[in-house]
């Protein structure tokens, strides 16, 4: 899966170069090859989390005895990386959110003292040629657990303020249920704004699990709350955080693990489940799912997804399939490789 996930990751590079380059139209779809672990000796898992953005990609790794990091390469040459981010002491790259130049790394196994959880997430800043530290987040309720940045969601910059969603407590330690914790920046750091969770037992199974924000919208997965899973849609409104809406898997569907991959992009959200992508739209009434995307007979699930412009790419465990977008919130396969 994982070599799946960088392969993925290189195709969506290889449309974005195409247009840093000024291509007309959509970038021809070529094999631009695998970035190779530039120190095998002394980082291990290598690929654990990616992120790209722009001319810039981010790949974590856990290494010995240069410790846990991530390297940053320029698209304009993938074979050499930038300088290791090891900034600040790491035990774990949990989760990676990368945005124009900033970089928001979350290790959420990160120890401040036993007494107050563990924990953090830290901001760099792109500045000649390598990253700066420039703010360390903390969970701001702390004494309910544990896991503080195994997942985050850094949304695209925005003209009312930047929003990063992470998760927190995941496990569910001293009994508490988990949450997501939402800060926005502004005045260039981030500020804590709310704590996103659910409202019973039911729902709190796995949530924040995944996580998706764009603009004042935060889509938060559980994939197994409810047996099936449930995502959950919280909107920002005069600077306070509420529930707008649950998304289930629609009747007689069969999947399982809905809500274990989301992408969320203006007024359209993209659902994985075990064996499908569903597509939803918000509306007047809210959010509503207004199409399915199957696993053809062949697979029997799709791993990951991503979207560039009008193309929806999906990995399964042997090809990529590509769609594109045939209506409002459905689409037209458009071939696989």
């Amino acid at each position: 899966m994982r070599h799946l996930l960088l392969i993925l990751q290189l195709v969506w590079v290889a449309s974005t170069l195409g247009n840093l380059l000024g291509a007309e139209g959509p970038a021809p779809w070529a094999y631009l090859g695998v970035i190779q672990n530039p120190e095998p000796s002394a980082a291990i898992m290598f690929g654990t989390r990616m992120a790209c953005d722009g001319p810039l990609m981010t790949i974590g790794f856990n290494g010995v005895p240069n410790g846990t990091g991530a390297y940053t390469y320029k698209l304009q040459n993938p074979q050499f990386p930038l300088q290791p981010l090891h900034a600040v002491p790491m035990k774990d790259v949990s989760a990676l959110g990368l945005r124009r130049t900033t970089l928001v790394v979350g290790d959420s196994n990160f120890m401040f003292a036993e007494e107050i959880g563990a924990g953090v997430a830290s901001v760099f800043t792109f500045e000649s040629n390598q990253w700066a530290p420039t703010q360390r987040l903390i969970q701001p309720n702390f004494a309910y657990g544990f896991s503080f940045g195994y997942r985050l969601s850094l949304a695209p910059e925005d003209p009312a303020g930047q929003t990063l969603a992470i998760s927190a407590n995941l496990n569910r330690s001293y009994g508490k249920r988990p949450s997501v914790e939402v800060f926005t920046r502004y005045s260039e750091a981030f500020h804590w704004t709310g704590s996103l969770r659910p409202d019973s037992d039911a729902e709190a199974e796995s949530f924040g699990a995944t996580i998706a924000a764009s603009g004042g919208t935060v889509a938060v997965g559980a994939p197994r709350a409810g047996g099936r899973g449930i995502v959950f849609l919280f909107v920002s409104k005069d600077g306070s955080w509420s529930r707008e809406s649950i998304l289930r898997v629609p009747a007689p569907d069969p999947s399982f693990l809905f809500g274990s991959g989301l992408l969320l992009h203006g007024d359209m959200l993209l659902v994985q489940s075990e064996g499908s992508v569903f597509t939803a739209l918000r509306g007047a009434g809210g959010w509503q799912i207004t199409s399915r995307l199957q696993a053809p007979p062949s697979e029997s699930r799709f791993e990951s997804f991503t979207l560039d412009g009008d193309r929806l790419m999906v990995a399964s465990g042997s090809k990529i399939y590509l769609y594109d977008v045939a209506g409002l919130g459905t689409w037209r396969a458009s071939g696989s490789f």
